[in-house]
């Protein structure tokens, strides 16, 4: 092969050849070493993810169901529980005037802001109703923008946050005249995103309960 070439042309030819060995190792490396550190920093953010849902969780149980269980019992006590139970909460969407005045009567609405006006002068629940949904909007961005991971905090809380922001829908849809310009975004968005997710998963089980009990049935064949 190398018969008709001098020396040092043997010598460059094979020099040539290392490197080219040596550059595919080289990019080899690179390409190991790059899949490990993907792999180590995905393995990093699942857990910072992971925590971040964790203290959602935890800062939902200790700032949002105490002031949640008092405008609960603010609303049963005169009667506005009556009209915010009137429509499923499955049919809450859009959260703005246009969905409230289309889905409740215009009686209901101003039977609501007469009660919540008259029932409390001092603006207290006013207060207590926009500092918690203050907060709610502050943990569904972690939510919304993907720094939790929601399918952490879902089991456990979506009940409680469905049922509350039920609670809140005539305030929150009251403050959202413009469509361009809306409120509670990032609340609207994770209750669409469970209410889905609660819908489906409603759907699969009363599927598997179906399936159950056709199996449970006697065989009537001979």
């Amino acid at each position: 092969m190398y018969n008709n070439l001098t020396q040092f042309e043997i010598l460059t030819l094979q020099q040539e050849n290392n490197n080219f060995v040596l550059s595919i190792i080289v990019a080899i490396i690179t390409f190991i070493s790059a899949i490990i550190v993907y792999c180590d920093y995905r393995n990093r953010k699942n857990k910072e993810r992971a925590e971040k849902s964790i203290h959602i969780a935890e800062e939902f149980a200790k700032n949002i169901i105490g002031p949640i269980s008092v405008l609960d019992a603010f609303f049963e006590t005169f009667e506005i529980d009556k009209i915010i139970k009137k429509i499923n909460f499955l049919d809450l969407e859009d959260f703005d005037n246009e969905e409230l005045k289309f889905i409740y009567t215009q009686e209901d609405i101003d039977k609501y802001v007469e009660v919540i006006n008259t029932s409390d002068p001092k603006g207290k629940i006013r207060t207590l109703i926009c500092n918690t949904l203050n907060k709610l909007e502050y943990m569904c961005m972690y939510i919304s923008t993907g720094v939790a991971d929601e399918k952490y905090i879902y089991n456990s809380l979506h009940q409680q946050f469905l049922s509350a922001i039920a609670l809140l829908y005539f305030e929150i849809s009251i403050a959202n005249i413009d469509d361009k310009d809306k409120y509670y975004t990032n609340i609207i968005h994770v209750y669409n995103l469970w209410k889905n997710k609660y819908i489906k998963a409603t759907k699969k089980q009363n599927k598997f309960k179906e399936k159950m009990k056709r199996k449970l049935l006697p065989n009537h064949k001979i």
